[in-house]
């Protein structure tokens, strides 16, 4: 077993560009392989997916948790969520939950095994393996302050991480697809990492021995952590706060909708509190907006596609190393604030400012490179930016249309019968993020 986990950080770890289909595959079999030693040992499908929330009230309550004229129930199209159980009026206080109901990495920081993870750059680094690390700490400790939380958590997520090769392949012509194959190389090389960290007997009195952490309850907890974290400040001053991911009970439990932000983390109190974003009916659900996230960051990490006004994609830019004026138009976009190669947001009928600020740079050529290089920051930021001259703007424009034209190229294929609902939200994601795109060459061109 140690040498399939050795043999996954060994390839897991090799630094590639971008990660192909075929480095992926590899991967998920090596996964498979010790997913298949490992069968029956995992703890997340035995203590987890509890459909009685009555301890778990208690528990809220028992550690000053606060809740108001709501109750847990099952929803058929988005699993259970928060349903009102008297009318709720728009920005009535509904949700307070205190620091030490919330699983956090500070938590982790301050535990015993803290001593060991201070240690390790990975987890200082990335709080979020952190916190899944400590989730899967608690899931085995059943003495666990947070036992009755982790009870009621969901026991398996349906996000792409967990999706098998021919579900993931449905993915390819979204933004959501190369990050998704990233995403699992980088939790196959955290876990392999781990387990090889935690076969020290005093690491692992610290945190969980090797033999009790599997692959499929370190991917629950990455899982859990992705769809269910939250930034929180802990401390700190109001120029200087300090800041941990937080797992909130109760609170996570809200489903989105389009909406604004209204939940409030209080340092002087330590909780969180949350209130009705609108007025709600009886019996009906009470959401809470996720905030302005991509489509491909709501496939990834919440496992569904969202609608409304604010709905948008990501497309990825950047400059070629291979041409001959990379080093030139790197360093004008270094003085306006633009990397050489990053992402940027494209919604119906309306393009990222940036990405054209970026377009005029990528597209000119070395007299006008040339002259931008002489400007002060000033007069170049009003130039690229504010006040661009008619035929910059025209031409960064189409380039940015030539750009969207290529990906709307790749049409997204009609639903094929018998298809899973997994393959289902990858179709769906393609056609949104087509209808995104062609919507943007229609304004380009009408702006040209």
């Amino acid at each position: 077993m140690d040498g399939l986990i050795d043999e996954l950080l060994d390839k897991a770890a090799q630094v590639t560009p971008t990660i192909e289909w075929a480095e992926y595959t590899a991967l998920y079999d090596l996964v498979q392989r010790i997913r298949n030693e490992q069968d029956g040992t995992s703890l997340s499908p035995l203590l987890t997916g509890q459909k009685d929330f009555s301890k778990f009230n208690a528990w809220f309550e028992a550690v000053g948790g606060h809740v108001e004229k709501v109750e847990i129930a099952p929803f058929a199209d988005s699993g259970n969520g928060l349903r009102a159980r008297e009318p709720i009026k728009k920005g009535e206080a509904i949700l307070h939950v205190p620091l030490q109901a919330m699983i956090t990495s500070q938590a982790a920081i301050d535990s015993d095994m803290g001593i060991w993870a201070k240690q390790e750059q990975m987890l200082m680094r990335m709080p979020n393996v952190l916190l899944a690390l400590f989730l899967v700490r608690e899931l085995n400790n059943r003495a666990s302050p947070w036992a009755e939380y982790i009870k009621v958590l969901p026991s398996a997520y349906d996000l792409p991480l967990c999706w098998t090769p021919a579900d993931l392949a449905t993915l390819k012509g979204t933004s959501a697809y190369t990050a998704a194959l990233a995403l699992f190389k980088h939790v196959a090389r955290q876990y392999a990492y781990l387990h090889r960290a935690l076969r020290n007997p005093s690491v692992a009195d610290l945190a969980v021995a090797s033999h009790s952490f599997t692959f499929d309850d370190y991917r629950w907890a990455v899982c859990t952590v992705m769809s269910r974290q939250n930034r929180i400040p802990i401390g700190g001053t109001d120029e200087h706060p300090e800041f941990a991911l937080a797992l909130i009970p109760y609170w996570d439990l809200l489903n989105h909708a389009a909406g604004s932000i209204t939940t409030v983390h209080d340092c002087a109190t330590h909780q969180t509190e949350f209130t009705a974003m609108e007025d709600v009916p009886q019996g009906q659900q009470v959401t809470m907006y996720y905030g302005q996230r991509s489509l491909s960051d709501f496939v990834l990490h919440s496992g569904f596609l969202p609608s409304g006004p604010d709905t948008h994609m990501r497309t990825h830019v950047g400059l070629a190393r291979a041409d001959a004026l990379f080093q030139q138009k790197a360093a004008i976009l270094a003085r306006i604030n633009l990397p050489n190669a990053g992402d940027y947001r494209l919604a119906a009928g309306d393009v990222d400012p940036a990405l054209i600020a970026f377009a005029r740079v990528s597209s000119a050529p070395k007299e006008e490179l040339e002259h931008l290089a002489g400007l002060n920051d000033d007069l170049l930021y009003e130039l690229l930016i504010r006040s661009p001259a008619p035929d910059v703007d025209k031409r960064a424009r189409a380039f940015v249309a030539t750009r969207c034209s290529i990906l709307s190229a790749q049409a997204p294929p009609a639903v094929e019968t018998g298809a899973n609902m997994r393959q289902k939200l990858a179709l769906s994601l393609r056609h949104a993020e087509r209808d995104i795109i062609l919507s943007c060459v229609q304004a380009l061109k009408a702006a040209a």
